[in-house]
C-alpha cells in the first residue's frame, strides 16, 4: 500500500510569505508546531524566517528552544508551557 506524502517546496513557501506580507498591513506568524505539521520544524522554520516571517509559532517550549538553538532570531511564540522547573534560555 502506498502512503501519502507531502513535500514542502521552500521556494513556494517564500513566495506565499512574500505575497501575504505584500497584501497585509500586519506582522506574519508562520506556525510550525508539531514538527511543522510533519514537514520538519527546522527546515520550515528556518525557511520561513529567511523568507521574511516576522514570528514563528509553536505549541511547545521545547520546539521554541530547538529553533532558537539552531539559529532562529525572530520572535517565537510557544503557547503551551507546563512549568515543571525553571527554564533559562541564553
Amino acid at each position: 500500500m502506498n502512503r501519502a506524502e507531502a513535500r514542502i517546496d521552500t521556494a513556494h513557501l517564500a513566495s506565499n510569505i512574500a505575497h501575504l506580507k505584500s497584501t497585509s498591513k500586519t506582522a506574519l506568524m508562520a506556525v510550525v508546531k508539531a514538527d511543522a505539521y510533519g514537514h520538519g520544524l527546522l527546515g520550515v522554520g528556518l525557511s520561513a524566517e529567511k523568507a521574511g516571517a516576522d514570528w514563528l509559532g509553536v505549541a511547545l517550549l521545547e520546539e521554541a528552544i530547538t529553533l532558537r538553538t539552531h539559529g532562529v532570531r525572530i520572535p517565537i511564540l510557544a503557547w503551551l508551557f507546563r512549568q515543571k522547573k525553571q527554564v533559562l534560555i541564553g
